[in-house]
């Protein structure tokens, strides 16, 4: 049995270690964080297997700069999609519909409509916006519940850096979604405060399984976890079709 497990916990380190040399290998700016020159189904690919079949958490920071890359590219469709509409609706306007038909799939035309669509980019936008700060909020609430209070203080920092709250400091969000970004780091902080003095209360709880439980119900989580992934799965597969 200890020979099983030991085995079964060196695959899942291997498996780790995999996904992390896949990320490394994506040609990323290190001031901008962008990756060139990758395939959506393969930043998707590598996104789902973090995700699936357990969540490996240490590789969250990484997550969300694969998600960053995704909402970039997913905002290249939206302005490509708006320029093609834009030139197929002038054409139509000059009588040149007939020689329109028949040049563009009916999938296709669908998904650059679905794409131009303000209202579905302002959906769209939120689910990005709503996953980065949830997935955020989880991973510290996990190195809080690993009793690893050292590095959430640093990667407090590292997702709430000193001029976060600045909207021209961040590239690409809104004064509002700043705005969101504050809440979540104020609800962090508040958390982390409590939590010290909550723990010790909870300090003879032996069970992880239990410390966890009432961690969250002490600390219940703006969307739960497994929710929080099914709307990234919704969010990237949309891009992912659109994109083919």
């Amino acid at each position: 049995m200890e020979n099983t497990i030991a085995q079964l916990s060196k695959e899942k380190v291997d498996v780790e270690e995999k996904w992390e040399a896949a990320i490394e290998s994506f040609a990323m700016d290190p001031e901008t964080s962008r990756i060139s020159n990758v395939p959506v189904q393969a930043l998707a690919l590598v996104v789902r297997q973090i995700m699936q079949p357990s969540f490996i958490w240490h590789l969250t920071p990484k997550l969300l700069q694969l998600l960053d890359n995704l909402e970039l590219l997913r905002q290249e469709i939206v302005n490509h999609s708006c320029t093609v509409l834009e030139s197929i609706q002038q054409k139509q306007s000059e009588g040149l519909k007939e020689a329109l038909e028949g040049c563009l799939p009916s999938r296709h035309l669908h998904w650059l409509e679905a794409f131009a669509n303000s209202k579905m980019n302002e959906v769209q936008r939120s689910q990005y916006c709503t996953i980065s700060l949830n997935l955020r909020w989880h991973h510290l609430m996990h190195l809080l519940i690993s009793r690893d209070r050292e590095t959430f203080e640093a990667q407090i920092t590292t997702y709430f850096p000193h001029n976060a709250f600045d909207p021209e400091s961040i590239d690409g969000w809104s004064k509002q979604e700043v705005g969101q970004q504050a809440l979540v780091y104020e609800q962090v902080l508040s958390i982390g405060e409590d939590e010290v003095m909550w723990h010790q209360n909870m300090d003879k709880v032996t069970s992880q399984a239990i410390y966890e439980m009432e961690f969250f119900k002490r600390f219940p989580p703006p969307t739960p976890f497994n929710n929080c992934l099914s709307t990234l799965e919704e969010w990237m597969s949309a891009i992912e079709d659109a994109h083919q």
